[in-house]
């Protein structure tokens, strides 16, 4: 990774995951400016690969209509095992709440 432009090396690592293949080429466009104003979105994405085109196959890269955060949550969470297994959902749900809304844009 370049130390010079830290995103360049952050993009260059996702695009050799087999995940980016699977990424639509119009949200592939938009990443080095999405990465560029949040690297932690960036690293989210890096972290959990399958994030990006989950979500853009779930149509979450717009903007959320009333009630379908809530609606999300509820599916995310149904069927918890025990207290552990619900603190490791909302973790999961929170930390990928950020790489929709960044790349949803204004």
């Amino acid at each position: 990774m370049s130390g010079a432009d830290p995103i360049a090396g952050l993009l260059e690592q996702w695009r050799s995951l087999p995940q980016a293949r699977r990424l639509p080429a119009e949200i592939e466009a938009e990443l080095p400016a999405v990465w560029a104003a949040s690297e932690f979105v960036a690293r989210a994405c890096l972290r959990d690969p399958d994030w990006l085109p989950a979500l853009a196959q779930d149509s979450l890269l717009r903007p959320l209509v009333p009630g379908e955060m809530e609606a999300a949550l509820q599916d995310a969470l149904a069927g918890c095992a025990d207290e552990e297994d619900l603190a490791r959902r909302l973790r999961r749900f929170r930390r990928r709440q950020p790489v929709g809304i960044a790349q949803a844009g204004p």
